[in-house]
């Protein structure tokens, strides 16, 4: 292992070298490197199935990897842990909000708040209760009463009672309006500075990317074709916009 590439993997909450991945036989990830720094907030971006989803899965260890495409090159660690070996542990360490998560429509956000905390090592109620608060949620409502914005702020402040060191989220921003996705950013930005935490989310708000993201990660047909901090690529256009470098540098990636 080369100086540079230990450096970078100590330094990491996430490591990935190599990992491609497929439900069929068709890959979607094609042999993805990625380093996620401790204590930095990055973003992934790029088209709708290029793999982004399936990649936070992965790391969640809420997918196993299918042997055929676990190669011996592979490497993947979190937070020092392997996923599909220790994953138990990684999955007690990361909070991990999926775009949807489907609860029983009679389920109350209380209910689901205790199953969380019976079963959670980092659970907290007074962060449970401090993120309904700031979310401005009800704990008796009903999931079936919870629109679809409110589902995912019900979902992201489960994930932040547990002070997780890793938080994973895809789409945090979906369905939210202006009001609610600063909330969430400021929530976010909070919760780094509280618990020195790593966030790694999955968006398509470039708005709101600029707000919390410290880099971004460009994901072009399976891979990571692009990473720097939001002002290098921004600096990357004439125009010194966000969405104008990610749609060049998508466009490059296809072409290469």
């Amino acid at each position: 292992m080369s100086g540079l590439h230990h450096e970078a993997r100590e330094g990491a909450a996430v490591h990935v070298r190599g990992l491609s991945f497929g439900w069929t036989r068709r890959p979607v990830l094609k042999g993805v490197d990625l380093d996620v720094r401790r204590g930095e907030a990055m973003a992934l971006v790029g088209a709708n199935g290029a793999g982004k989803s399936t990649l936070l899965a992965l790391l969640a260890g809420e997918e196993p990897y299918r042997s055929r495409w676990r190669k011996p090159t592979c490497a993947v660690e979190v937070l020092g842990m392997d996923p599909v070996r220790d994953g138990h542990r990684v999955r007690g360490s990361v909070g991990y909000v999926p775009e949807r998560t489907d609860l029983p429509r009679w389920m109350r956000i209380r209910d689901h708040l205790r199953l969380v905390g019976a079963i959670h090592p980092l659970w907290s109620d007074d962060e449970a209760a401090r993120w309904l608060e700031a979310f401005q949620l009800d704990p008796a409502l009903r999931y079936a009463e919870l629109s679809k914005g409110q589902r995912m702020l019900e979902n992201l402040a489960t994930a932040l009672a547990l002070r997780p060191p890793l938080l994973l989220l895809d789409e945090p921003f979906s369905g939210l309006d202006a009001v609610a996705r600063r909330l969430v950013t400021d929530g976010l930005i909070q919760h780094m500075c509280d618990h020195e935490a790593t966030v790694l989310l999955v968006s398509h708000s470039i708005s709101d990317i600029e707000r919390c993201a410290d880099r971004g990660a460009l994901f072009v047909d399976g891979r990571v074709t692009r990473v720097g901090t939001v002002d290098e690529l921004k600096g990357e256009t004439e125009t010194a916009d966000l969405e104008d470098a990610l749609i060049a540098a998508a466009a490059a990636g296809r072409a290469a």
